[in-house]
């Protein structure tokens, strides 16, 4: 064991006037302190005096509330300065340790560990650490070549997760572009293709209080084409373990998060907490405060619903439950809803004045599904992504605990000998 001064130095915390740089340069802060942003790069003009200038490759570790283990690699770039907020610790590496390896090892649990046993400080946007204090880390350091081999391990596993994360952007954003032009377009039933646009084909819409929509379209009161139960009102009490509570909390955009908040009510008190009616598989769900407009499906049986949601489900007759599901996402129906809600803190909606809300939808079926089908195909894609995502961050968690503590040991190549 060493001490982490036998590998790294703290670089300068500040410039003179005269070493102020180009016209544009690469910023990294972190903006009003907000630590669920993460640094940007972004351009300037000009730098003030709790700026400072990054002249060599190097670490930037944030000295704000160390709980967040937030390291950034900077690159020398000829074409851009660098400048960092001095919120930042910037380290520099001493002799041919390896940056890629150091990146990972500032990030390790025997640091972090250590930072928040030495932060001061009270709340969040203030608990920081003194840079020096950085010297003082007992750390398990490799040789250059086992440095270079560990590191090239788990930036594999990163640019995997990196894909995995555009992967998901994509399809997020497919989707998206693919919801706007179902609700303005539709399906054509005999092509199984997004109808002609108004411009190119006039004839095939109407004009309507929603703006123009395909004449095989209808428009109507979510009260309606829907049977609805707002259980609203006081939630009955919970307990440590029984029936699944579906709060406000859970309902996120397209889904349910069983794993943000887990809350129960007794067997006892289900039957009279659903007394009003209860939910069934495919009904969809509408969070109508903190927040607004959440829409997913229940998915479980057995489930029990706390206030502030609405369930409705859609007439047979009219309207699928998965085709209401997209159409309360939209984004018509949303600026609809937001248009209606009150309070200045938190937006909120009445049931009255939600299900008096209008459903634009079509008059078949077929077109209805397939529709839903459309974009149930991006959702799995996402979903499927997802779940990848979730298996290689626990992947990499595992390796950069065995890799960095030495548990598990590396055997380096020859490419890592040569540098």
């Amino acid at each position: 064991m060493s001490k982490l001064c036998n590998f790294i130095e703290i670089g300068k915390t500040g410039i003179e006037p005269n070493k102020t740089p180009n016209k544009y340069f690469n910023y990294f802060s972190i903006p009003d302190f907000d630590l669920n942003k993460t640094p940007s790069m972004t351009l300037g003009s000009e730098i003030e005096s709790n700026k400072f200038l990054i002249n060599s490759e190097s670490l930037l570790i944030s000295k704000l509330n160390p709980r967040k283990r937030r390291v950034w690699k900077v690159l020398i770039n000829n074409a851009f300065k660098s400048i960092s907020s001095t919120e930042f610790v910037n380290v520099i590496l001493k002799s041919k340790n390896d940056l890629d390896y150091f990146y990972y090892k500032l990030q390790s649990d025997d640091i972090y560990s250590f930072l928040e046993s030495i932060a001061i400080g009270s709340t969040n946007s203030h608990v920081r650490f003194r840079p020096e204090r950085l010297y003082d880390i007992e750390v398990n350091i490799p040789s250059p070549p086992y440095q270079r081999k560990i590191a090239r391990i788990l930036t594999t596993i990163d640019n995997v997760i990196e894909k995995t994360e555009s992967a998901i952007t994509k399809y997020k954003l497919i989707k998206q572009g693919m919801m706007h032009d179902l609700f303005t377009r539709g399906i054509d039933a005999k092509t199984g293709k997004l109808r002609s646009t108004k411009e190119e084909a006039p004839h095939l819409y109407k004009k309507t209080e929603l703006g123009w929509i395909p004449k095989e379209w209808k428009i109507n009161k979510l009260e309606s084409i829907t049977s609805y139960v707002d259980y609203r009102g006081k939630t009955p009490p919970k307990s440590d373990r029984g029936i699944f509570l579906i709060t406000a909390k859970n309902i996120k955009m397209g889904y349910i998060d069983y794993e943000i908040s887990k809350e129960y009510i007794p067997i006892t008190s289900f039957q009279l907490a659903m007394s009003r009616g209860l939910a069934l598989i495919g009904d969809v769900v509408i969070t109508t405060e903190a927040p607004l407009g959440n829409i997913a499906q229940i998915d479980i049986d057995g489930l029990a619903l706390a206030q502030r949601v609405i369930k409705y489900q859609g007439k047979k007759q009219i309207i699928t439950n998965d085709f209401l599901k997209y159409s309360l996402m939209s984004d018509y129906f949303q600026r609809l809803i937001n248009s209606e809600s009150t309070g200045s803190t938190v937006k909120g909606i009445k049931g009255s004045r939600l299900h008096k809300q209008k459903i634009i939808f079509p008059k078949q079926k077929n077109e209805q599904n397939m529709i839903s089908n459309l974009l149930k195909f991006y959702e799995r894609k996402i979903e499927t992504e997802q779940k990848q995502l979730a298996k290689l961050q626990k992947l990499k968690q595992g390796l950069m605990q065995d890799l960095l503590t030495g548990k598990k040991e590396v055997e380096p190549d020859k490419e890592d000998y040569d540098e």
